[in-house]
């Protein structure tokens, strides 16, 4: 379930960083061989470590360089990322100019040149370049990726909703972008079409017990009984998959609590079905702030959850 994956990625991470000290020890001694495997390590497990990999890259790069053998390039790269992200640009201009000469042609190259122009504030030619990509390769994801990413930095949010929908005719698939845009319509108060964006991430995951309690939340900001309802049935699913976190306890007590104070649903107080779902929501969620040990704070939720149920 949800929980025991939480632990068990929390596990991962300190595993990680615990094998991340050890080769950190194996670098202050001087060893370069160390130092390119800690580099491989974070790029290896997608760690976003910049100053480390400024650090120790930029000594293989300054001192080491000969020793690399091909594997410089990848380092180059790594570095050329590294900087972007810690804004020191003179390590990118270096890094860049060194890819551009030894891949003059390389598609992957004229498109961390877009990267660069993008950071430096040069979003026409950075779109630009992504473009003329684009118009080589259609299906060029990360171009593709830049070009919205360009348009929400400048605050264009029309235009970057525009791109997205664009985007995920062609990539459907891309969880993330229809995390995007979902966020972005909800920022325009479009909870309609950020609720769309939902259901296709349900489609994707139907595992993921955020999805469902995001989905129910948005429908219970719309009001009406039919949203209600659905609210209430997606967010029963999100309890079926993950039963004590607080913020699903919250939303069930929240949505059946509206259920049985709207005109519409005036007669059905008697609901039992949805009586019994307040119930639970309720013992939930005093059971959750009694193992707590925060009887202060239990005190406020019980006034609030007597609120509800009046």
């Amino acid at each position: 379930n949800a929980e025991s994956w939480g632990l068990q990625e929390r596990s991962d991470q300190k595993s990680m960083e615990k094998e991340l000290q050890t080769l950190l020890q194996r670098c202050h001694s001087n060893d370069w061989v160390a130092t390119k495997d800690l580099l491989a390590y974070i790029r290896t497990h997608k760690l976003r470590r910049s100053e480390l990999v400024l650090k120790y890259g930029g000594l293989l790069l300054t001192t080491y360089k000969s020793k690399l053998g091909d594997e410089v390039w990848v380092i180059t790269e790594q570095v050329f990322l590294a900087s972007l992200d810690a804004h020191v640009e003179d390590w990118s201009v270096h890094c860049l100019e060194m890819l551009e000469a030894q891949f003059p042609r390389s598609r992957r190259v004229r498109r961390l040149s877009g990267m660069l122009r993008e950071s430096t504030g040069h979003f026409d030619k950075a779109t630009e370049i992504y473009d003329e990509l684009l118009e080589e390769d259609p299906t060029d994801v990360h171009c593709a990726r830049r070009k919205i990413v360009i348009l929400k930095t400048q605050g264009k949010i029309a235009e970057c909703i525009e791109e997205l929908n664009k985007y995920l005719e062609s990539f459907c698939a891309d969880v993330d972008a229809w995390q995007e845009l979902a966020d972005l319509y909800i920022s325009q108060q479009q909870f309609s079409k950020a609720s769309f964006c939902y259901e296709e991430l349900i489609l994707a995951n139907p595992q993921n017990y955020l999805y469902h309690l995001r989905l129910a939340e948005l429908l219970y900001s719309q009001g009406g009984m039919d949203n209600l309802l659905k609210a209430r049935q997606y967010v029963c699913q999100a309890m079926e998959l993950n039963t004590t976190h607080p913020r699903v306890l919250w939303a069930l007590a929240m949505t059946t609590s509206a259920i049985a104070s709207t005109p519409a649903g005036s007669s059905k107080k008697s609901d039992v079905t949805n009586s019994q779902l307040f119930d639970i929501s309720s013992t939930g969620l005093q059971n959750s702030y009694t193992l707590a040990s925060q009887p202060k704070l239990k005190l406020l939720v019980d006034k609030v959850l007597q609120s509800l149920h009046a």
